[in-house]
């Protein structure tokens, strides 16, 4: 769980074609693989509430029992769904 929200959760709160969902898309990439990918000024324009799950994308593998296979998951449904090019060559 991420910010208190199944993976599921989040994939609905990013099955969206709006530059929010796409910006959290590239959190979750950026967070599991590293690498480009975020302009952190564009973080700036999220609402409160996406900002609070942002910042709970980021802190997710300090949380005590992450999923590694959880966060695969929704990283690699991020990369699909966005088509988030820079993180194509990642398994």
């Amino acid at each position: 769980m991420i910010a208190n929200l199944t993976g599921q959760q989040i994939r609905d709160k990013l099955d969206q074609d709006h530059w929010s969902a796409r910006i959290l898309a590239h959190v979750v990439c950026s967070a599991y693989w590293g690498g480009a990918g975020v302009d952190l000024r564009e973080l700036d324009g999220l609402d409160a509430d996406n900002w609070k799950l942002a910042k709970a994308i980021m802190e997710y593998r300090r949380q005590p029992g992450w999923n590694d296979e959880e966060f695969y998951a929704l990283a690699c449904w991020c990369r699909i769904r966005h088509d988030l090019k820079q993180w194509s060559h990642e398994q």
